[in-house]
């Protein structure tokens, strides 16, 4: 396993960062630890005809969840091995859809889902570790409510939907800032707009648009958490756009482009409920040209991030980004046998 030190730097900031401080070592160290995780899931769906007009469907899901995490000395000896979760986790689904006309579909659906202890490496995420192994799975339930429309002889389609998802028994970090409790609680809603079609015969488009409104109910008693209830969480754009077009030059020529959008975020806060950093928004440009040469052969270059912006993932504030890549190229030969 690779280690090493990285000693503090300059904070540079989001905006015009110098890249080229990387005063980072690295070398090769002993296993620190392994975790291990086996699953076993049961699931059925069906959808039934009620009437000409509506359509239920039901759905359900059994999962048995194992996860377990051996730690090892400096020297590479068993230090200990006890640390296990062993998770049943039941869930289900519901959804209704009505066809007021024949190119026209409303539905509802509400299902469950279930996060067990173990499902990541870190203590937050559910880590097999003296401060969580005991904790309960979190639990989510989604309502959504929308609608589907094929236009103009199916030659578009449109999508639309409201959606709410309420998270509970989430593990947060107690008061002595060392073990977890069930305690948490958030709730995620918006709406999602799309579209897909066919302008003319040789002139394709897509896209949509989401807004969606993710807060914190409940994080516990700590400082903090009460401190950033009621407000986005962290990472969590409210905004976000994408469009894609292509045009058909000939039988052979195929050529396309289209713009994705990503709203700023808080990368965290701090004790007093502020923001401590903000993750700035972003455009990135994509372009593409297909050839054909036969039915079976195609020839195709995309460029991404055509204006090489730099544009962020993710963040750890006060410790590391991640990067989207500049702008690159790929060029793919496919063939079909």
């Amino acid at each position: 396993m690779a280690g090493g030190s990285i000693p503090a730097g300059p904070n540079v900031g989001y905006v015009d960062p110098d890249l080229g401080y990387f005063p980072v070592s690295f070398g090769t160290g002993t296993r620190s630890s392994l975790a291990t995780v086996r699953t076993r899931s049961v699931y059925a769906y069906d959808t039934v005809t009620l009437a000409p007009q509506w359509d239920a469907s039901f759905g359900a899901n059994w999962t048995s969840y194992d996860a377990s995490n051996t730690a090892y000395g400096t020297d590479g000896s068993t230090v200990s091995s006890d640390a296990e979760k062993k998770s049943v986790l039941t869930n289900g689904s519901v959804g209704l859809v009505y066809k007021p006309t024949e190119n026209g579909r409303i539905y509802a659906s509400i299902s469950t889902a279930s996060n067990p202890v173990g499902l990541s490496s870190t203590p937050s995420s559910g880590t097999t570790s003296s401060s969580s192994i005991d904790l309960d799975p979190e639990t989510s339930t989604s309502y959504e409510l929308g609608t589907k429309w094929s236009l103009f002889e199916d030659q578009l389609m449109l999508s639309a939907n409201v959606f709410r998802t309420d998270k509970d028994n989430m593990r947060v970090l107690s008061d002595d800032g060392v073990n977890y409790d069930n305690v948490g609680k958030s709730r995620s809603k918006g709406i999602e707009l799309g579209f897909a079609g066919q302008i003319t015969e040789k002139w394709g488009v897509s896209g949509g648009y989401v807004y969606q409104d993710v807060v914190s109910v409940d994080g516990g008693s700590s400082a903090n958490a009460i401190a950033v209830e009621g407000k986005q969480i962290a990472k969590i754009p409210k905004n976000s756009f994408s469009l894609w077009t292509t045009y058909a030059v000939n039988d052979q020529l195929t050529v396309g482009g289209g713009a994705t959008y990503v709203d700023d975020r808080v990368a965290s806060y701090n004790a007093s409920g502020d923001a401590v950093a903000i993750v700035p928004d972003s455009w990135r440009v994509d372009l593409m040209a297909s050839y054909r040469f036969t039915e079976d052969t195609s020839l195709q270059l995309n460029v991404n991030n055509v204006f090489d912006e730099h544009i962020y993932g993710d963040s750890h504030s006060t410790q590391h980004v991640y990067t989207e890549p500049g702008r690159n190229y790929a060029l793919t030969l496919r063939h079909r046998f």
